[in-house]
C-alpha cells in the first residue's frame, strides 16, 4: 500500500483528518524523511500506534498481538539476522513445524517476508504489531552481543575464489573434529 492510500484509508475512516495527513506528507518531503507515513502519524501524535495497528489489521485480515509476554528462543535469533529485523520492522517468533511465525508492522512490506522465506527456506506467517513493541522485542531478543549479522560477504563484494576458500577451511575443520571424535570413541573402547 503506497502511503498515499493508506493515508486516504486513514481519512476515509475518520482515524486522522485530512489536514493531519497533509501535515504528515509535508513533514515528511520537508525533511526528505524515508520514514513510513505511519510512523510519522505516530511521531506527529496524529494517531495512537495500537490504533493503526488495529485499523491496519482489519484492512488486511492479519492479526495483531501484543509482544509483551513474548520469549523469543535462541534457535529463532540465530536463524533470522538482527540487521533483517532492523531493516524491515520486524521481529522472528517462533518456528512451527517448516513456519516462521514474525511480528511486523508494516503489512505491505512483502520484500520483508521474501527475504525471510528465502533466507531460512520456511513459509512465513505474519502477525502485526507496533513498531515499539517490536524494537523493544528485538532489543530484548537479540542483545547487543549476540546479535547475529548478516553474512561476512556482502554481495556487491562477492569474489568466488574466497567462497571457495573458506567452504575449503570449514571442511578442514569438520574433518578435523570428525577425526577426533573418531578418536575419542577409539579411546573410549
Amino acid at each position: 500500500m503506497s502511503s498515499g492510500r493508506l493515508g486516504d484509508l486513514l481519512v476515509a475512516r475518520g482515524v486522522i483528518s485530512a489536514d493531519q495527513l497533509k501535515q504528515a506528507v509535508e513533514l515528511r518531503k520537508q525533511n526528505k524523511d524515508q520514514t513510513r507515513l505511519s510512523a510519522t502519524l505516530v511521531q506527529l501524535g496524529h494517531v495512537n500506534e495500537n490504533v493503526l495497528v488495529t485499523f491496519l489489521s482489519q484492512q488486511y485480515g492479519i492479526s495483531a498481538i501484543s509482544l509483551e509476554e513474548v520469549e523469543v528462543s535462541e534457535e529463532v535469533t540465530k536463524l533470522v539476522p538482527v540487521n533483517l529485523c532492523e531493516k524491515h520492522g520486524l521481529v522472528p517468533l517462533a518456528i512451527e513445524g517448516n513456519h516462521l511465525n514474525v511480528a511486523i508492522s508494516d503489512p505491505t512490506n512483502v520484500a520483508a517476508v521474501d527475504d525471510l522465506r528465502f533466507l531460512c527456506n520456511m513459509e512465513v506467517n505474519v502477525y502485526l504489531a507496533t513498531e515499539t513493541a517490536i524494537r523493544s522485542l528485538i532489543n530484548k531478543a537479540y542483545g547487543k552481543e549476540d546479535a547475529p549479522s548478516d553474512s561476512p560477504i556482502a554481495v556487491d563484494e562477492f569474489n568466488p575464489d574466497a567462497e571457495d576458500e573458506e567452504k575449503s577451511q570449514m571442511i578442514e575443520v569438520n574433518s578435523g573434529d570428525k577425526k577426533s571424535a573418531h578418536e575419542v570413541d577409539a579411546n573410549a573402547q
